[in-house]
C-alpha cells in the first residue's frame, strides 16, 4: 500500500516483534508528505497496534518558535542600548537581593569593556563594587511591587550618565535596559547654566528700581519689553545689535512677529498671548528669528510677567539667549557621529540605531543589500591608499545614484 515507507519504520516494528517492548518516535513520511508520531505495540500473538498522530503543526510551530526566538535574540543584540538579565537571589543571612548576571547584549559588552562569559554568574556588586546604592533600591522596589521603574544617574563605574529601565520578567528574573545619555546631560547642562545666568539676570533686573530703564538698554542679552495690548515699550541695544530692528521698525509685537517669524507669527503670538493670560507662569520657547538683513539666528526665550502699567495693562519681558552657534555645532556633531568622513555616506552606527526602526511590518517587502569592492587591497598596496579612497568615493556615487532618496546607503566596514 505504502511502497516509499521508511525503512527504520520497518526496523522500529522489528524491533517490537522481537523484543515485546513497545516503542514511540517521530520522524517524516514520504508518503503521507507530514511528519508522524507512531506508537507500537505488541497486543496479541502475531498482532502489533500502531497509533498514527499527525504532528507536522506542532514541528513547523516548534521550528517557527525557534526562528522568531533567534531573531529575537539578534534584535536584543543589535539594538543601541545596553540589556542585562539579572537573577534575583535573596540573601537571607544578610536580609537583602544579590543581582547575579544571567546574560548580557553585545551593546553593554561594549559599554563596560567585558564579555557575556566574564559577568555569567557573578552579582552585580560583585562586577561593579562602587554601584550606587540608589540603584539598588531602586531595584530592590521594581522586585518587591512587581513594577516597572525609568530613572537617570551618574555612574562612577563608568564614569556617565545612564538612563535606567528596571522590570520583571518573571518573579526571580529582573531585566534592566541601559542608555548612556552622558552627552545629552551633559548638554542639558549646559542649557541649564545659560538659563540660570539669564533667569539670575532677570531677577536683578526686576530688583533694579531706578537702574530699570539703563539695564534694559544696555543689557548684553536681547530684551524686548511688551504690554498686553501689543505695544512694544522698549528693547535693548543688543537685540538691536543682532538683528538691526530698531524700536521704530518693531512698534508692536504685531510688526516684531510679522517681520522676524513670517509664516510662524501665529504660534509665536499664541505664545506671547499666554504671557499675559498666566502671569505666574515663567514661560520659555526657542524659535526661529529673520533679522533685518535676512539672517537665521535662533533664540531660546525667557519670558515672564514684571508690573503693570499705570493704565493696569500687564507688562510682560522676555529675554533671548542667542543659541546659534551652540545649534550648528550641535547639528555639525550630530552630521559627524552619523556619517563616514570619507565618502559623506552614514556610518555603522547609524545604520545599527536605525536597522531596528526599518524592520517593522510597514516597511515590508525590507531589502538589504551587502557589497563588497573587489581589489581595493590590491589597488590600495599597488598605488597607494589615495588612489583606493578615490576608488572608493566613485563606487559611493555610482550606488547613490541608483538608489532613492529614500534608501538608506550605509559604509559598515
Amino acid at each position: 500500500v505504502f511502497p516509499d515507507t521508511e525503512q527504520y519504520w520497518m526496523d522500529y516494528y522489528d524491533s517490537v516483534v522481537a523484543t515485546g517492548n513497545s516503542v514511540t518516535f517521530e520522524e517524516y513520511s514520504t508518503e503521507l508528505d507530514s511528519y508522524m508520531k507512531i506508537s507500537a505495540y505488541m497486543i496479541g500473538f502475531n498482532q502489533m497496534a500502531v497509533l498514527v498522530e499527525d504532528v507536522s503543526e506542532s514541528r513547523i510551530a516548534s521550528r517557527k518558535l525557534k526562528e522568531s526566538e533567534e531573531k529575537f535574540k539578534l534584535l536584543i543584540d543589535m539594538m543601541p542600548l545596553g540589556m542585562i538579565h539579572y537573577r534575583v537571589v535573596y540573601d537571607s543571612n544578610n536580609k537583602k537581593n544579590i543581582y547575579q548576571f544571567l546574560e548580557v547584549n553585545k551593546t553593554f559588552e561594549k559599554q563596560v569593556g567585558m564579555v557575556n562569559s566574564e559577568l555569567a554568574d557573578k552579582s552585580l556588586v560583585e562586577v561593579f563594587p562602587k554601584t550606587e546604592q540608589y540603584w539598588l533600591n531602586n531595584f530592590d522596589d521594581v522586585v518587591s511591587t512587581g513594577n516597572s521603574i525609568t530613572f537617570e544617574d551618574y555612574s562612577i563605574e563608568v564614569d556617565g550618565y545612564m538612563k535606567i529601565s528596571a522590570y520583571l520578567i518573571k518573579s526571580d528574573i529582573l531585566a534592566v535596559v541601559i542608555e548612556d545619555v552622558t552627552t545629552r546631560v551633559k548638554h542639558d547642562n549646559e542649557i541649564k547654566y545659560e538659563k540660570e545666568i539669564a533667569e539670575k539676570y532677570l531677577s536683578d533686573l526686576r530688583e533694579a528700581g531706578n537702574l530699570f530703564k539703563n539695564s534694559i538698554m544696555n543689557a548684553p542679552l536681547p530684551i524686548m519689553i511688551h504690554d498686553e495690548d501689543g505695544n512694544v515699550l522698549d528693547i535693548s541695544l543688543k537685540a538691536t545689535e543682532l538683528t538691526l530692528y530698531t524700536k521704530s521698525d518693531i512698534r508692536t509685537i504685531y510688526d516684531w512677529t510679522e517681520k522676524a517669524y513670517g509664516k510662524k507669527k501665529e504660534e509665536v503670538i499664541v505664545f506671547l498671548r499666554k504671557l499675559h493670560e498666566f502671569p505666574e507662569t515663567q514661560h520659555n520657547a526657542e524659535f526661529l528669528v529673520t533679522t533685518k538683513d535676512g539672517r537665521k539666528l535662533v533664540w531660546e526665550f525667557n519670558s515672564g510677567y514684571i508690573g503693570r502699567l499705570p493704565n493696569g495693562k500687564s507688562v510682560v519681558m522676555s529675554v533671548g539667549t542667542d543659541i546659534t552657534e551652540k545649534r550648528k555645532t550641535s547639528e555639525k556633531l550630530l552630521y559627524l557621529s552619523y556619517r563616514d568622513s570619507l565618502t559623506g555616506l552614514y556610518n555603522r552606527r547609524y545604520y545599527e540605531d536605525n536597522l531596528i526602526k526599518l524592520d517593522l511590518a510597514k516597511n515590508y517587502p525590507l531589502t538589504i543589500v551587502m557589497s563588497d569592492i573587489n581589489g581595493l587591497k590590491l589597488i590600495n598596496d599597488a598605488f597607494g591608499h589615495q588612489a583606493g579612497d578615490k576608488l572608493l568615493i566613485a563606487a559611493t556615487k555610482v550606488i547613490t545614484d541608483s538608489c532613492r532618496e529614500t534608501d538608506l546607503v550605509a559604509r559598515i566596514g
